[in-house]
């Protein structure tokens, strides 16, 4: 486990690394963009703080993109906080009503739309017929949910969302008497690749977005990054669940994700071997020819002094 588990977050280290400037900006942002919107939803620092954890715990349990679990959960808590639903209902309700997307298997645009008109009907009182028609088509999970809590069949729901009657106290009270069988139907859903992907996606923005929040605006994103890398043992949890699950498929899903520009460093550094390495030869074949050089001279001038020598000798001689 410990050696899957080291493997794993060598993987998201290099995932990391090869992420752009821009990307980990725009994490940044999308973090500050959440913590906003839950601080307009929540009364006082202790509700912000429990919404925030509970958001982020939320998303990865059913692996939902934390910026799709803060958009619901905050315009839940607002349209709801008049009836006196509490923070802790108001939490049940969004994690059922996730699991029910990932049932559905919604995309996101699909659950974005599902969630636009389901708490219009909640701001507005009463589920109206346009956007029950929008929850069946984009969550039909959620649909049949409100049914069966509500004890009645597609057709009589349907009746009675055009007679009005559907009010906010019937539709909560029926998704929050489902929450567990949707939570034991979602328990079957096995966890994709993609799904884990998300998972990691949430806990890097959570990290690179508190990173900013607490070193402040005015800091160079290299100790944002910094403060990650630091950091990066606490998602031990989530990298040990991708581990186990997929193991070598894990590795190789991310090392894809980074693979072109982990072979274009290491061609370079390649590339900057060969051509030292070519240096280096050349430095040591001129190395030889400057030595064999100096041996030719030194030959020549020991011929030459010999020469001179015995010229002097031919000369006394002939004396």
């Amino acid at each position: 486990m410990s050696a899957a588990l080291n493997v794993a977050k060598g993987a998201i280290g290099a995932y990391v690394g090869a992420q752009s400037v821009a990307a980990l900006v725009s994490m940044s942002d999308q973090y500050a963009n959440i913590s906003g919107r839950l601080r307009l939803a929540t009364d006082g620092q202790k509700a912000y703080a429990a919404a925030s954890a509970e958001v982020f715990a939320i998303s990865q349990r059913t692996s939902t993109a934390m910026d799709t679990t803060a958009t619901l959960y905050a315009r839940l808590a607002q349209s709801t906080a008049e009836y006196g639903i509490s923070q802790q209902r108001q939490l049940g309700l969004t994690e059922t009503i996730n699991r029910t997307f990932a049932i559905s298997g919604a995309s996101a645009t699909s659950a974005a739309n599902a969630i636009t008109q389901l708490t219009q009907a909640l701001a507005g009182g009463v589920l109206r017929a346009e956007e029950f028609n929008s929850v069946v088509e984009n969550s039909p999970r959620l649909a049949q949910a409100l049914a069966d809590g509500m004890g009645v069949g597609m057709g009589e729901l349907r009746k009675q969302v055009n007679d009005g009657k559907v009010t906010i106290d019937t539709l909560v009270s029926a998704l929050e008497s489902q929450s567990a069988a949707v939570e034991k139907e979602f328990s079957t859903i096995p966890l994709t690749v993609e799904r884990a992907m998300v998972q990691l996606s949430n806990s890097i923005t959570k990290f690179v977005g508190e990173g900013s929040q607490q070193l402040g605006a005015g800091s160079a994103l290299a100790e944002s990054i910094a403060f990650l890398a630091r950091n990066l043992e606490q998602v031990d949890q989530v990298v040990g669940l991708l581990a186990v699950a997929f193991g070598g498929r894990l590795v190789a899903n991310l090392v894809k994700a980074t693979a072109e520009k982990i072979a274009a460093a290491a061609a370079s550094r390649e590339l900057a071997r060969q051509e030292l390495a070519a240096a280096q030869a050349a430095e040591r074949a001129a190395a030889g020819r400057l030595s064999l050089a100096r041996a030719g001279m030194l030959q020549v001038n020991n011929g030459i002094q010999r020469l001179v020598s015995a010229g002097q000798k031919k000369e006394v001689y002939e004396l």
